[in-house]
């Protein structure tokens, strides 16, 4: 959400939202900060009781990545020190 706090447009949707989960602490309070006082914290998380790491089947390395393609998410370097 880098520099949609920018664009006043932007502030009233979430404003107006049901709710607005923030993966982080530092985001909630940072939505608050600006307006959004419908925002919760909700962190990224998994139950591990329900998933589990399967067992490993092959010799392969492999590498899920879920997210943006951007600079400040550091895949350029990733990709450069897997090499």
């Amino acid at each position: 959400f880098h520099g949609v706090f920018e664009d006043k447009d932007m502030i009233k949707c979430m404003a107006g939202a049901d709710m607005v989960m923030a993966p982080t602490r530092w985001a909630n309070s940072y939505f608050q900060n600006h307006g959004v006082n419908n925002s919760i914290y909700a962190p990224y998380s998994v139950d591990t009781s329900i998933f589990k790491p399967l067992k490993k089947i092959s010799g392969t390395f492999e590498v899920l990545f879920v997210g943006r393609l951007c600079f400040y998410k550091g895949i350029k370097q990733f990709l450069l020190a897997m090499e």
